[in-house]
């Protein structure tokens, strides 16, 4: 089992919990955070799991059959859109350290950062949002969430190994051109 706080711990079968992501939200807002479990095993996904508590929505992505909200399969298509129409979530403390992500927010449609990586990343996956970065994302940031990712067509790319404890610099989005311009 890796959770938050824990030291880099890796078997052939994976549980990588985030009993709050977004704590932040949750402790001032009340919304917008979640329970992310995600299930690894030889390092491959198998099943992410992302409850957002407040919205009481269940984002599941199982390898191979799909990415489902509260049991209904999702479908959804590329998203292409211009950057004058993208919408990228990130912190000012990545656009701070990423010039290439916040030159593409002074042409973009707008800015925001939610707090809270699981949902960010499901975001992109429904085309909701076009980019998520971060410059400093654990391993049970994203584990539960990128199962859904993958399962809805969805591009990443990690500065560091996927299990890692520490800080790691990434990058989710649809359009798979947009991972080398930024990175």
């Amino acid at each position: 089992i890796i959770g938050e706080e824990g030291d880099k711990c890796e078997s052939e079968r994976m549980w990588i919990i985030d009993p709050i992501d977004g704590t932040t939200n949750f402790a001032n807002l009340g919304f917008m955070y979640t329970i992310s479990v995600g299930y690894y095993v030889n390092k491959q996904p198998v099943f992410g799991i992302c409850y957002d508590v407040a919205d009481d929505k269940m984002y599941v992505g199982i390898t191979g059959q799909g990415a489902y909200i509260n049991d209904e399969k999702v479908t959804v298509g590329v998203n292409n859109r211009a950057e004058n129409e993208m919408l990228v979530d990130c912190a000012v403390t990545t656009l701070e350290s990423w010039p290439s992500v916040a030159e593409l927010t002074k042409h973009a449609r707008g800015h925001r950062s939610y707090g809270v990586a699981t949902l960010s990343i499901i975001y992109v996956a429904l085309n909701k949002v076009d980019v998520y970065v971060s410059h400093g994302n654990k391993c049970w940031d994203y584990a539960g969430a990128v199962v859904f990712f993958n399962e809805c067509g969805g591009s990443y790319k990690l500065e560091n190994d996927f299990f890692t404890t520490k800080p790691n610099r990434c990058i989710f989005v649809k359009n798979k051109e947009l991972i080398e311009k930024l990175w």
